[in-house]
């Protein structure tokens, strides 16, 4: 079995097989420029997470997986399945574009991407640019992108995957793929179920205090992929996935006396039910150095929380687009394109409709590469056109020396939500982002400086339990700095450490909340014969959170660290069995002030392929 490892982009990626086979093979990414390109010569600050680190560390969940990557950092309210919001570069969850297959997960009735809903079995690999990337994707892409690519139905296969653990935790997966003459296809089914534990907790002793009462988790996936090659320059790709989540949690009462929040960890009868639809299909004509591509793609989410303060969302995006990819030399490529995305709330009908004609071109010359991205956005008279662009260079020194710097615009559209609570008309939120960094044989360092102007914010009334969205006045600056090593140390033991600093301050100079200032990673992976060995953890430092009973007031929420260890083991080639323990140590922490997290807990699991 081949253990592969990711690395921060270089020319190539380092895949350990058994115990003293090396292997070195390329990596491509698509993400960057909308178009397949080398990792090598991708400008933007680029990680690539592979299949083979997530089935090595049996990362379920995307929240888990971007625990380990530099730039991103993540809270939740409570344990597995409960609301995640992601930090890209210090911004928030809603500035960062999450595609599945190239098919949005921004949910525009709720502002963000809903990533505690997104498991992970049966991915090829993830790509995550960092940066303003809207002169390429468009609006929610201010801080970054992130693109889950499935994997494709190369041969005939099938795969059953099972995993117990406590609080009742329960994984089922089951993969078969096949192929016919030019037609391959596949199509599988993940659950996971668990009883979970009270997602609100002790707000005075921020000790894990799970009560009498859980909060169950059951998520569901089905999905599939059809490939259908019917010439040699043409085919036709079709992919979807269903996801059904639905989570218990616990709802706060408010004191009218004292003004603040008081939690209850045993409140029964509040239930969310989600369920999300993505669709993509796909027309390519490919004859060098011609690629021309047609796409339809379509995005449902449909939400019901009856005890809630609001009892039902339900949205829709429906994306047509098209683009032609021109090589004109060895490396170098010139693509355009043209879009529409209509976005709509089907509860309170609301839409609007995003236009858009963009451009990308690369050019690598000798050990010099220089991209230009351009993009004009046209909606229809709800807010005002938009024109984002990008600048990138990289010089490779060798295969494993180069420089490179970003510079970028973006702007973050409001959300149909923002729309409907708005006091007056909202602006796009506009950003301007730079990074520059280095690369010099296992060693990566990046600095970036962004800024936002006419940040979308709320104020709360309690009285009416109403929120009001308005736009900011001033700049909102993010800026730090990425610093990754990794490399191997013998022919079976390979360490990677990362590791962030933050300064994220509003125009006020006041420090963002949920964000840590310094985070750090570690990874050990010992490979021998049968057996791989994985230790891994991560410290969060300095980080304020917002009091969970009284708003305005700031509590630490960092200043942990958290281990874990898996073992697998290969029995063969068709089966493998494994046992993991997650918080080694039993570390009790909080992420969001008033909610829970999991102590020590163990899982073992098995993966047969036939």
């Amino acid at each position: 079995m081949k253990h592969t490892i990711a690395l921060y982009p270089s020319v190539f990626v380092l895949l350990l097989q058994s115990m003293n086979a090396t292997e070195i093979l390329p990596i491509t990414v698509i993400s960057a420029t909308q178009t397949l390109q080398p990792l090598n010569q991708t400008t933007s600050d680029t990680t690539i997470i592979t299949a083979s680190e997530l089935e090595e560390k049996h990362t379920l969940w995307l929240k888990d997986a971007l625990q380990f990557t530099n730039g991103i950092s993540t809270t939740q309210t409570g344990a597995v399945g409960q609301m995640v919001s992601l930090y890209q570069r210090g911004m928030d969850t809603k500035h960062t574009l999450v595609l599945v297959d190239g098919v949005k997960f921004n949910d525009p009735s709720v502002s963000q991407a809903q990533i505690e809903f997104l498991s992970l079995f049966d991915i090829d690999h993830i790509e995550i640019i960092q940066g303003a990337q809207s002169g390429i994707w468009g609006a929610d892409a201010t801080a970054g992108v992130i693109n889950i690519i499935t994997k494709n139905p190369t041969k005939p296969q099938t795969t059953f995957h099972a995993e117990v653990g406590e609080n009742e935790s329960k994984q089922f997966s089951a993969v078969y793929a096949n192929t016919y003459k030019k037609l391959s296809y596949k199509i599988g089914i993940n659950r996971f179920s668990a009883d979970g534990i009270s997602s609100q907790t002790d707000t005075t002793s921020h000790k894990k205090k799970y009560e009498n009462e859980t909060d169950p988790i059951y998520n569901r996936t089905i999905f599939g992929k059809l490939h259908w090659q019917f010439l040699d320059e043409q085919s036709l790709l079709f992919s979807f996935e269903n996801i059904k989540h639905n989570t218990e949690y616990d709802k706060p009462i408010f004191d009218m006396t004292t003004f603040k929040s008081v939690p209850q960890p045993n409140s029964i009868g509040y239930k969310i039910e989600n369920s999300i639809k993505l669709s993509h299909l796909e027309y390519r004509f490919s004859t060098s150095p011609h690629d021309i591509v047609f796409y339809l793609n379509q995005s449902r989410f449909d939400k019901e929380d009856l005890l809630g303060y609001q009892t039902h969302f339900k949205a829709l995006i429906d994306e047509f687009g098209g683009h032609y990819t021109y090589r004109y030399a060895e490396n170098s490529s010139m693509i355009t394109g043209i879009t529409q995305q209509k976005s709509k709330d089907e509860i309170k009908k609301r839409d609007y409709t995003d236009n858009a004609l963009f451009a990308t071109n690369t050019t690598v010359w000798q050990q010099f590469v220089f991209t230009q991205s351009l993009r004009y956005d046209s909606y229809d008279d709800v807010f005002k056109s938009k024109t984002t662009g990008k600048l990138g260079v990289k010089y490779l020194f060798s295969q494993s020396i180069n420089l490179f710097s970003n510079i970028g615009t973006g702007y973050k559209s409001p959300s149909m939500y923002d729309l409907s609570v708005a006091s007056k008309t909202l602006k796009p939120e506009s950003s301007q982002t730079f990074d520059m960094g280095f690369e010099y044989d296992h060693f990566r360092a990046v600095y970036f400086d962004n800024t936002i102007t006419d940040l979308i914010d709320y104020t709360f009334d309690f009285s009416t339990y109403q929120s009001t969205a308005f736009n900011s006045d001033g700049k909102s600056h993010f800026k730090g700095i990425d610093i990754s090593y990794d490399r191997s140390l013998t022919k079976s033991l390979f360490a990677k450490l990362n590791y962030s600093y933050l300064d994220a301050k509003d125009k006020e100079k006041k420090t963002f909340a949920n964000r840590p200032k310094e985070k750090v990673s570690i990874a050990l992976d010992y490979n021998l014969e049968s057996y791989h060995f994985g230790f891994n953890g991560f410290y969060i430092g300095e980080r304020d959170g917002v009091s969970f009973a009284d708003y305005t007031k700031r509590v630490d929420t960092g200043n942990y660290m958290i281990l874990n260890a898996v073992l697998n083991y290969n029995y063969d080639e068709n089966i493998m069995a494994y046992a993991k323990l997650d918080n080694i140590f039993d570390k009790s922490y909080i992420e969001v002030d008033g909610y829970s997290t999991l102590g020590s807990t163990f899982y073992i699991g098995t993966t047969i392929t036939f």
